[in-house]
């Protein structure tokens, strides 16, 4: 049992640190919010991580087939310069088959990076919505009201 306060003082600090408790609990749970949503960043950019050296090795891997393809159209084309073009004049060269094939393999490529860049901000907009859902109960009822208005409202347009 606490004796009754012997000064104005020391009612007043009784007084603040009655108020001060249930803000310092809150401030617990809002710290270990917070740890959590750096954790789950720290995830997020670990796999962000590994995707873009999937990208860097697929980019990689088109540039060597890229420079093959090439290679492989020089020695067709001289091939192609042999004698059966020569005997032929006016013949046309043949198509080009094999840069077309390598520029369509890169633009694919190119394509799929800009999708994974794409998908950056919606892991960050699901990073956000976890960490609103985990706050939400700190909130008192006619804040909390207010905010699941607002999410109603930008998830309808």
């Amino acid at each position: 049992m606490n004796p009754a306060p012997q000064t104005s003082k020391e009612a007043a600090v009784r007084i603040i640190l009655g108020e001060m408790g249930p803000l310092l609990d809150r401030t617990d749970a809002v710290a270990k919010i917070i740890t959590d949503g750096h954790d789950l960043v720290a995830k997020d950019l670990a796999g962000m991580g590994e995707l873009m050296a999937r990208v860097e090795a697929v980019l990689q891997e088109a540039a060597e087939n890229a420079t093959t393809l090439l290679q492989e159209q020089k020695a067709l084309r001289s091939k192609a310069s042999g004698p059966v073009s020569k005997a032929i004049p006016g013949a046309a060269a043949p198509f080009p088959f094999w840069p077309m094939a390598a520029c369509c393999l890169l633009s694919a490529t190119l394509a799929l990076a800009g999708m994974m860049m794409f998908d950056r901000a919606t892991v960050e907009q699901a990073r956000i919505g976890r960490a609103v859902t985990k706050s939400l109960h700190l909130l008192d009822a006619p804040t909390r009201a207010k905010l699941q208005a607002a999410i109603q409202k930008s998830a309808g347009d």
